[in-house]
């Protein structure tokens, strides 16, 4: 019975197994099922592919100058109660204002680098206008610090038609009380506020104002002028390379020389003259180990132009060499000097760009443009310098090269103007907060599945766990039920056969012992004897498993007939060795060949017996046949007459012809297809082979 319960109990623990995989199985079920996730991950594919066509927020350290700072009291600690102040930029002229920028400072922390250090949680943005200095709103932003895309990009404000302004004011409701736990002041910080009229930034010329007092200002290296001279901690406005490999030739580069106030010198040949007043140094980036933001932009300079024909002399236009220029870090520098002829331009490196003491000096720009106020009249010109005139292979299968200087490339991709790079992130921005709502809504439905993956493999579960504390129980009553049944048809096996044939040899050997001629009585004995036998043999071998050392059924038989035949002739013959029948209908045919046998040798009064069993097609044919006396017409068609055998035939589903005539003997033909085994496994009684009670 152990052995049968082992699959109910394997069933059941699969089921209790699949209870605990919902969340496993409601991700693949949701991917498979649910059309609104598939349209979900193929907006958020086409988000990533365009994303892939946008510069990036960059999360290394650029260098640069820095930023603007200020110290708070920390209302949390008993600082000042509230924070509200204003920060004002006029400059000189009114101008169309259509874009405002402001991007976030910088800092590294024992955490690591936080991208939006003291940028304030709640402020605005409003435009003065010229004459009576009326505000106009352009943005308000309340808890920015709630975002959870935000990590350093810009708050641009892009306007539908331009204002025209005179100056911007931002005010500042509130600022971000991260590190209120463990000082006393909060902090206020701002890397840059752009003010672009088309694409001119008007911030280069503004003048600030604040509203509160400067003399407690952070640090002498967060100063006010930082947040508009147009240095961002977010690198050049580049444009990624369609490939994701980068442009090849990164810029130009000189010789290294050993002393920094080595003289080098570069000219660009417009072609024609220009107009220009500015020029546009972008600070190029060495692919190696070595790689220092603001590499090889010079600590001081001239830009000299010259205007055929001859003589070829250089007038200067600007110079800087009171003061070494700050490492700009990846950020474009911008001189501006009075609008002038020209066709050559020449920037003269006074003293060049030097890391460190013992590191050579170079001089190197990604790009060079020559302006007249922020068009480009650079592009494509060629570019005559004494070092390096040729291409020369740099680290990673880049080139420095001089056609590099005016091709509208920096060192990664494409440049482009600030307003449109900055628009470009703010896209970036928005398609990120998209994605991330979307993210959301992902996980939204894989909860849902998840919930009902949980609740249909729980009750599935739960009906495993019932079915495996069920089933045995109820297997365990259906079993005894039956060994009592088979014990109840042992019972009256016993009694019916074996008790009666005993009571009979009892009393046929009584008559033995009273008659002096008893040879009858001892014949009769000798009769009930092999047919007690025959019914031990019987029971004993449906009892016995079908596949253990149970005899084949056609050897069974062959062994009966050689018990209770024993007293005439009789032959057997079989055409298979075996055919298999479920333990109930080979109870039948036993007991019908036995009945048949002993109606032979009781009532026939035969002296030959042939028996036959054969197959036809998938019906087994047994045929009895005798010599003995007959059964009269008129017995034969009563009901009663081998009323024993056509019960057992009915209950074999069999089909039983009887042919018997008086003096010619009787033949019983059943024919009968074995039905399927039955799936139940016997019981194992102890019987050995050795232990064989026949």
């Amino acid at each position: 019975m152990r052995r049968s319960i082992r699959p109910v109990r394997g069933v059941s623990l699969v089921l209790c197994l699949l209870a605990i995989l919902p969340r496993i199985q409601a991700q693949s079920l949701a991917d498979r099922f649910s059309p609104e996730l598939k349209e979900i991950r193929s907006q958020i594919e086409k988000i990533e592919d365009r994303l892939r066509q946008l510069p990036d927020i960059p999360m290394e350290d650029l260098g640069g100058d820095g930023a603007y700072g200020r110290l708070f009291g920390n209302p949390e600690l008993g600082g000042n109660p509230s924070v509200d102040f204003t920060i004002r930029f006029e400059w000189p002229a009114p101008a169309a204002i259509d874009l405002l920028a402001l991007v976030p400072a910088r800092k590294f922390t024992a955490a690591g680098l936080d991208p939006e250090y003291g940028f304030p949680d709640d402020f605005s943005v409003s435009l003065i206008r010229p004459d009576n200095g009326e505000r106009t709103l352009v943005g308000q932003v309340t808890n920015s610090s709630s975002s959870p895309v935000h990590r350093g990009h810009p708050y641009v404000f892009e306007l539908d038609e331009p204002v025209l302004a005179e100056g911007v004011e931002l005010r500042v409701t509130r600022l971000r009380a991260s590190d209120a736990t463990t000082t006393d002041h909060l902090n206020f910080a701002l890397a840059e506020f752009f003010c672009f009229s088309g694409e001119r930034n008007v911030m280069e010329d503004a003048t600030i104002s604040f509203s509160y007092d400067q003399t407690s200002t952070s640090s002498p290296y967060w100063i006010p002028s930082f947040m508009i001279d147009g240095n961002t901690p977010l690198g050049l406005p580049e444009l990624p390379a369609p490939d994701g490999q980068g442009w090849p030739d990164i810029g130009w580069i000189s010789h290294s020389h050993i002393e920094e106030d080595s003289k080098v010198s570069l000219t660009i040949d417009l072609g024609r003259k220009e107009v220009i007043n500015g020029l546009r140094m972008f600070p190029a980036r060495r692919p190696s180990l070595a790689d220092f933001p603001g590499f090889g932009i010079p600590k001081q300079f001239r830009v000299e132009t010259n205007l055929p024909p001859p003589p070829r002399t250089f007038t200067p236009v600007f110079t800087f060499d009171q003061k070494d220029l700050i490492n700009p870090g990846s950020n474009p520098v911008t001189v501006r000097f009075p609008p002038v002829e020209a066709r050559f331009v020449r920037l003269q490196a006074t003293k060049l760009w030097k890391a460190f003491d013992h590191y050579p000096a170079f001089l190197s720009f990604s790009e060079v443009q020559v302006l007249m106020d922020e068009q480009v009249l650079s592009e494509g010109a060629s570019v005559r310098t004494v070092e390096l005139k040729d291409p020369v292979e740099a680290q990673g299968k880049k080139f420095w090269s001089p056609a590099a200087l005016t091709d509208r490339h920096g060192p990664t991709g494409e440049l482009v103007s600030r307003p449109e790079w900055l628009r470009l992130l703010n896209e970036r921005l928005t398609l990120e907060e998209e994605r991330h709502a979307l993210g959301l809504r992902i996980e939204s439905i894989t909860r849902q599945w998840s919930r009902n993956a949980f609740l249909a493999f729980g009750i599935l579960g739960a009906t495993g766990i019932l079915v495996a504390i069920i089933l045995p129980f109820r297997y365990r009553r259906l079993e005894r039920k039956r060994i009592r049944t088979i014990r109840d048809r042992i019972a009256g096996d016993l009694h019916d056969d074996v008790g009666s044939n005993l009571g009979s040899i009892q009393l046929l050997s009584e008559m033995a012992r009273s008659k002096p001629d008893s040879h009858e009585e001892l014949t009769l004995i000798g009769q009930v004897a092999a047919e007690t036998v025959t019914s031990v043999r019987d029971i004993v071998w449906l009892l016995r498993p079908r596949h253990g050392y149970r005899a084949s059924t056609i050897n069974h038989l062959r062994d009966s007939a050689s018990i209770l035949l024993e007293s005439i002739e009789w032959e057997f013959e079989a055409d298979l060795e075996d055919f298999a029948l479920n333990d109930e209908d080979g109870r039948h045919l036993v007991l019908f060949f036995r009945e048949a046998l002993h109606n032979m040798v009781r009532h026939a009064k035969a002296d030959r017996a042939s028996i036959d069993i054969h197959r036809k097609g998938p019906e087994i044919h047994l045929v009895i046949r005798d010599d003995g006396r007959g059964i009269p017409p008129e017995i034969l068609d009563r009901p009663e007459t081998l009323r024993a055998l056509k019960q057992r035939a009915a209950r074999l589903d069999a089909m039983l012809e009887i042919d018997s005539k008086p003096g010619r003997g009787t033949t019983l033909h059943l024919t009968f297809t074995p039905k399927p085994l039955s799936l139940t496994k016997s019981p194992r009684y102890p019987f050995s082979r050795h232990s064989d009670p026949a």
